[in-house]
């Protein structure tokens, strides 16, 4: 997740060692953001070929996967259904390979014979290529820093355009000069925690520490305002708050690269990870928010030890450094 991976952590993610099934089929130990990729685009596909989410586990074996499949005559291989004969689902729902992008395309492309025009699973491409809802999850948690600037900025614009008390705080000047000049990356910080609590009535204004607020067990402001916001508006506010979730981890990269408002970055982070993730992105809301929080945890406790036991003591868990 981290854009501050040295070299040899960077080639020790990317190899993948090849280890033989009983199957005879070869899986593939996948890094750990190409497994979650691949297990929220089958959760995706189980979801539009008619499986409930209670019948989603936390990780499945070669033969659960297989079971589950068979269950589902949608996702049967064959001219019935159009899914290439090639597609390993199996090996994917198990974590133990990654589908070729030609083979995703194709999935979403099927039209059942006998069903016109229908495209079950049409979406389903941009959920693995790009992230749920069309929102580059992959590439802010892959700390792709170009992609990360492209979000924030379009975030913020956003929010310039929609409220003009935000516009009056935050861009005085005017929206083009803002966006041809761009914010400090501080201020950027600044504006997004605003945008989600509220504007701030006093100018010096300081972010509460986590670990502060875990010992009163008070809640997070950025929880709360994501709370209520699900709980008052609906769908709506579900797409807006699958924007704001990525605009957060693009944030956070952009801090943890240039070495500036972190902590701020930090509280906007944790606050939305401790919020209902789990119905921004139900059936895998859960594996999202603890890859974040343990990669989170990782990255900076090889760094700065109390910025991941505030962490850890937010959500409860043990700081890498102590395990």
């Amino acid at each position: 997740m981290s854009p501050s991976l040295d070299n040899s952590q960077k080639t020790e993610m990317n190899e993948l060692t090849k280890k033989p099934h009983v199957s005879g089929h070869y899986g593939v130990g996948l890094i750990a953001l190409t497994k979650l990729r691949v297990t929220v685009w089958m959760r995706e596909l189980l979801r539009c070929a008619g499986c409930h989410e209670q019948d989603f586990r936390r990780s499945f074996t070669l033969d659960e996967a297989k079971a589950l499949l068979a269950s589902l005559p949608a996702l049967s291989k064959g001219k019935a259904t159009q899914i290439p004969e090639g597609a390993q689902l199996a090996l994917y729902l198990a974590g133990e390979r990654e589908p070729e992008k030609s083979t995703v395309e194709a999935i979403a492309d099927s039209r059942p014979v006998g069903k016109s025009g229908q495209r079950p699973f049409a979406y389903t491409d941009e959920v693995f290529l790009v992230g749920p809802g069309g929102f580059e999850l992959w590439a802010a948690l892959a700390g792709e820093l170009e992609a990360c600037k492209r979000v924030v900025t379009g975030e913020l614009k956003i929010a310039l355009n929609a409220n003009e008390a935000f516009m009056q705080r935050f861009a005085s000047a005017g929206i083009e000069s803002v966006m041809r000049w761009g914010f400090a990356h501080g201020k950027r910080v600044s504006a997004f925690r605003q945008l989600l609590t509220g504007l701030d009535d006093d100018v010096r204004y300081s972010v509460p520490d986590m670990r502060e607020m875990a010992g009163k067990q008070s809640t997070h402001p950025v929880t709360a305002a994501f709370v209520d916001a699900l709980q008052g508006d609906g769908e709506d506010a579900i797409d807006t708050w699958q924007s704001y979730f990525v605009t957060a981890i693009a944030l956070w990269q952009l801090s943890e690269q240039s070495h500036d408002s972190r902590n701020e970055a930090d509280f906007v982070l944790a606050g939305m990870l401790a919020g209902p993730v789990e119905t921004l992105f139900p059936g895998y809301g859960i594996e999202i928010r603890d890859y974040i929080i343990d990669v989170v945890m990782t990255h900076i406790g090889r760094t700065i030890k109390s910025r991941a036991e505030r962490w850890a003591t937010f959500f409860d868990r043990r700081a890498p450094h102590q395990q």
